[in-house]
């Protein structure tokens, strides 16, 4: 099943390109600006009828500095799934729905696999289509 995502948080992309390099500090799962803003990235995954593999938005989300320390710290560690989840908002914005950047969502970290990104059910959102 093919998929979509974003190289860089929606913020990021509100620093001019001059600046980045000085109030930026961007890897392909993690990102700061201007070491107030701690953002992860993560799959959204959205199952679709009848196919067996789900629908993945490569998507960012930002969280707090203790929970972006934390999930820095574990990341590349082979058992990691027992931490978190972690809080945070969604900073994508996914054209195809009403408006997403700010939709409050769940980090989960995987095992072998990329973060997964949880909406949080309160909260208006992508959903099954």
């Amino acid at each position: 099943m093919p998929g979509f995502s974003w190289d860089y948080p929606i913020y990021y992309l509100t620093i001019p390109e001059g600046k980045r390099d000085r109030r930026c500090s961007l890897t392909s799962d993690t990102c700061t600006i201007d070491d107030q803003y701690f953002l992860v990235r993560g799959c959204l995954e959205l199952p679709v009828r009848d196919e067996s593999d789900p629908f993945i938005w490569g998507v960012w989300v930002s969280v707090s500095q203790p929970s972006f320390q934390l999930f820095v710290r574990v990341y590349d560690q082979t058992n990691r799934s027992h931490v978190g989840p972690f809080f945070g908002w969604l900073q994508s914005h996914i054209r195809v729905y009403p408006e997403t950047v700010g939709l409050k969502t769940r980090v989960h970290l995987r095992n072998g696999q990329d973060s997964t990104i949880h909406r949080a059910r309160a909260d208006r959102s992508p959903s099954r289509d």
